[in-house]
């Protein structure tokens, strides 16, 4: 039930990006990749540039790759790189995003969100199975923390 429940929640998401305008699709899966930075814990600040926000997640996503001891990193990172991309083309250029800008994003954005659920629920699973010996927000082993 619960998986039926993700992949209509996944599909719901897919239509609505493909009914949104370019930019608003593009600007909505940006937000949503902030989201779930957030989720990861994710070290951004307010003022950072969408290019520091994707190297802050690209770091924090190899990061948890060590740590869980599965690679979610090496697609993912360049999936980032390629949506906060087409967001600052999007936002910061003159030219208005089409609709192979928004076919884009929304590929790019099923491929990402796919990938950090995945990096969230594994370090789920490896937090409460303690199945690691390093604390998942610093990296450090849990005696080191003190």
């Amino acid at each position: 039930v619960l998986a039926l429940g993700a992949l209509a929640a996944f599909a719901i998401d897919r239509w609505r990006l493909v009914r949104l305008s370019p930019a608003a699709a593009i600007d909505h899966a940006y937000r949503r990749l902030q989201g779930h930075a957030r989720r990861l814990g994710g070290t951004s600040q307010p003022g950072d540039t969408p290019y520091e926000f994707a190297a802050h997640l690209r770091h924090r996503l190899a990061e948890l790759s060590q740590i869980v001891g599965f690679d979610v990193s090496t697609h993912a990172g360049e999936d980032v790189r390629q949506l906060v991309e087409l967001y600052v083309r999007a936002f910061y250029s003159p030219a208005s995003p089409g609709l192979a800008e928004r076919a884009q994003a929304v590929t790019l954005w099923r491929r990402l969100r796919q990938r950090l659920w995945l990096a969230w629920a594994l370090t789920r699973v490896w937090q409460f199975t303690g199945l690691a010996n390093a604390d998942l927000q610093t990296g450090l082993p849990r005696s080191a923390k003190t």
